[in-house]
């Protein structure tokens, strides 16, 4: 191993996490597209598309992994896969999720904002809000408004409509949030959500490739819909607990 590896540095790499239903990798092409599209960003060497899908299904083969997760990780060191169970189930999903707003503020869009193995402040704070009794933390930006969770997009919903932090907020451009949207169309609104408007919203859930669509149950401690029936029809769509 090279010791002056940029990836063992400075955490220059990148990661895909896939849901494997019966045998296959759900979203595999928007999966494979964004890490393509990020590793010509980067700079990293080029990864053959075809090469990386044998090696996926090989090592699906080799586990005999049904259900559960696939991780795609590349760097300068190379290409590695591994794979577990998925940590979702059928009571998160009955509960809801509790969320903490974080006091850490990200920057708003940049060229790089990318699924990085450059992962520090998202997993402190994590580790930090399950401390403290929640499932997820929220972040916002430097301009006060929320972006996203430390793994998750975030939706709300006030009257009806549903409204998500657009990609100039910060957040990263998520494959079940791009899913969301498809499924949602003009119910859903890509805008500015000011911090200090949360409190108009009566409902909202968190979309991952994992976890699909997630009830949120409440934010700061405040309450929400975690039964809403838009929330409850898109839980039956893409959530498929572990």
């Amino acid at each position: 191993m090279d010791i002056n590896s940029p990836g063992l540095n400075y955490g220059i790499g990148l990661f895909e996490t896939l849901r494997v239903t019966g045998g296959r990798p759900e979203y595999l092409q928007a999966h494979l597209k964004r890490l393509m599209d990020a590793i010509e960003i980067l700079g990293l060497k080029p990864l053959e598309e075809a090469l990386l899908v044998k090696a996926m299904d090989r090592h699906l083969e080799t586990e005999g992994l049904d259900a559960g997760r696939l991780k795609v990780l590349y760097n300068d060191l190379g290409l590695f896969i591994t794979s577990g169970d998925n940590p979702y189930k059928k009571e998160d999903y009955d509960r809801g999720m509790a969320l903490e707003i974080s006091r850490v503020r990200v920057p708003s869009r940049s060229r790089y904002t990318l699924k990085t193995t450059n992962y520090l402040v998202p997993h402190l704070e994590l580790k930090a809000a399950r401390a403290a009794g929640y499932d997820e933390v929220v972040f916002t930006n430097d301009l006060g408004e929320l972006v996203e969770g430390s793994r998750s997009n975030l939706f709300l919903i006030r009257e009806g409509r549903v409204h998500t932090p657009g990609l100039a907020s910060g957040c990263l451009e998520g494959i079940l949030r791009q899913e969301v949207l498809t499924t949602l169309k003009e119910t859903c609104l890509e805008v500015s959500l000011p911090v200090a408007d949360l409190d108009r919203f009566e409902a909202g859930f968190l979309t991952n490739s994992l976890m699909g669509v997630m009830p949120i149950a409440s934010i700061q401690g405040r309450s929400m819909d975690k039964d809403h029936p838009l929330i409850q029809d898109l839980v039956k769509k893409y959530s498929k607990e572990g």
